[in-house]
């Protein structure tokens, strides 16, 4: 009897032991989890071609609207290529759950696996970005000035800090109705930052910062490693003046 229980307590402990490391797994942040595939596509060329494989096969569902190579032809749909493939996740996840609102996206979102998911924005994230039409100069240049309150999370370059949208070269048009929904909070796009980044722009502002925004050149995504720590150098004591 004393070993039947001891038997089931080992069972019992193996099972929650089991259950907690799962729960672990699917709790780890979006940014830990796109990094760690991005890192083992960089070590291994096995990884990536196993990662484009089924990233390509997923993106022919997004290929209708966003192009095959993540370069949408229509300009009132976003560019994928070379996006930040923690942002592209998290919205991901955000039409998957309903936080974002598209009828043809939150039903694809939701039937792709977490896998699935992280697969695809790796896999869009080794895409090259499109260079963006060139406008009215006049009109870059005022969304120049405009942009420079955009920096703080978009970067000078329009790549995007960590987790933040990499909108350099990206259509005119998109980013224009992209700014008026934050703004009008019409509740396409819910996000309190850029709600209140976008109070105060007028539909004029708006489009010149679309230009500017467009304009930009694009650039390869490039996982940002950390830096290693310099190792510790013994001071040694100064010598003691005998002037002193």
């Amino acid at each position: 009897m004393k070993l039947l229980k001891q038997a089931i307590f080992l069972v019992l402990f193996l099972a929650l032991g089991c259950a907690q490391a799962q729960e672990e797994e699917e709790i780890l942040p979006i940014e830990t989890r796109v990094n760690a595939r991005l890192a083992a596509v960089d070590k291994s060329p096995k990884v990536w071609e196993k990662v484009r494989k089924v990233g390509a096969e997923r993106a022919l569902f997004c290929s209708v609207c966003h192009g095959e190579d993540g370069n949408s032809k229509k300009d009132n749909v976003p560019k994928l290529a070379a996006q930040n493939p923690v942002y592209l996740l998290d919205q991901l996840e955000k039409f998957a759950d309903g936080t974002r609102k598209s009828f043809v996206m939150q039903d694809l979102a939701k039937s792709f696996s977490d896998q699935d998911k992280i697969d695809l924005v790796v896999y869009y994230a080794r895409s090259s970005r499109a260079i963006g039409a060139i406008g009215d100069p006049e009109l870059i240049a005022r969304g120049k000035e405009l942009y420079a309150k955009c920096q703080g999370c978009h970067g000078e370059d329009g790549m995007g800090a960590s987790g933040y949208a990499n909108i350099a070269a990206q259509h005119a048009t998109f980013v224009e109705a992209t700014l008026i929904d934050f703004r009008d909070e019409t509740g396409n796009r819910n996000n309190p930052v850029m709600t209140a980044m976008t109070q105060g722009l007028s539909d004029a502002d708006i489009r010149a910062v679309a230009a500017y925004v467009e304009s930009m050149p694009p650039k390869k995504f490039e996982l940002v490693k950390p830096q290693p720590s310099e190792p510790a150098t013994e001071t040694k004591p100064e010598a003691v003046s005998s002037e002193e």
